[in-house]
């Protein structure tokens, strides 16, 4: 349904069944009249004064728009370029932002809710803990600080936050310090434009 609502001229479609609900006032029938009323309280409430020159979140032709080049997944295509030379379906662990682009354009998995976590535990220092470290080996790392400009279209459409394409927020100094400073874990494959990719040993 909320897909299906970019289809639909909303202003139109409201229009159409307040034509409607107004013809069932003047009708018989106590149930119509109720129907009605309610339909045209809601509408009022929701176009309220307050509202006007505003952004409706239910108006969706607005996400319709071409969005930006660094908003689309070519904006890490050489990192997807790479990841598509691997042989077999690999883990990747990253932003959930890059792990969502390179999920469906790569042979890579990366678990997450979507893009929506704030604050995500596997670019933390305490993840790579000497227990869990053997469990890791052979996973990829990507760090992905090539950041996007503001997504005006997931703040029109309340789908996401306008800094959601700011990955980079994702990975702490002291998270970089660690990958970096040690190469008996992490083994360097690529590196370019701010973006690093890591397999753990």
């Amino acid at each position: 349904l909320w897909r299906f609502s970019l289809l639909v001229p909303v202003a139109f479609a409201g229009a159409l069944l307040a034509v409607h609900a107004f013809r069932d006032l003047k009708g018989s029938g106590s149930l119509k009249k109720l129907a009605s009323c309610a339909f045209l309280a809601t509408s009022a409430l929701t176009l309220s004064v307050d509202q006007i020159g505003s952004i409706p979140t239910w108006v969706r032709w607005q996400t319709l728009t071409q969005i930006p080049a660094d908003q689309s997944p070519q904006h890490f295509g050489d990192l997807i370029s790479q990841l598509n030379k691997l042989e077999e379906r690999t883990r990747v662990i990253t932003d959930p932002v890059t792990g969502y682009v390179i999920t469906a354009v790569t042979p890579t998995f990366n678990l997450r809710k979507k893009f929506f976590r704030p604050k995500i535990r596997e670019l933390e220092v305490a993840y790579f803990s000497t227990q869990r470290r053997p469990s890791l080996t052979g996973r990829l790392l990507v760090i992905n600080r090539r950041d996007a400009s503001a997504s005006e279209t997931g703040s029109n459409s309340g789908h996401w936050p306008a800094e959601m394409t700011l990955t980079s927020a994702y990975y702490s100094d002291e998270f970089l310090n660690f990958v970096r400073t040690r190469s008996d874990d992490f083994e360097l494959l690529w590196q370019q434009d701010r973006i690093e990719l890591y397999r753990i040993k």
